[in-house]
């Protein structure tokens, strides 16, 4: 049960490098970030995931940004959905 009052802050960039890493050292394969489940864990009656929208690099065509971020932006969708999360971008 989520506790009224308790609050998870992430820096959505330190937890994927970090989750990355992780995966790779034991599984040796990235594995899904699951921020609802560590929500629940921390019992967090919201959770505020803080994280920097990619950018278009220079000569970079549309077609492979779109496909370089699209692992974040199916991610952020699927996060944004959840009524005790709020999303916060920033460049």
């Amino acid at each position: 049960m989520r506790e009224e009052g308790t609050y998870l802050f992430i820096d959505g960039e330190y937890l994927r490098e970090a989750h990355d890493s992780a995966m790779r050292s034991v599984f040796g394969v990235p594995g899904e970030l699951e921020v609802e489940r560590l929500a629940d864990h921390a019992k967090a009656f919201r959770t505020y995931y803080y994280d920097c929208e990619e950018t278009q690099r220079d000569g970079e065509s549309e077609a492979d940004f779109l496909a370089r971020t699209k692992p974040q932006s199916d991610f952020l969708s699927e996060f944004s959905r959840s009524k005790e999360c709020i999303f916060g971008s920033g460049l």
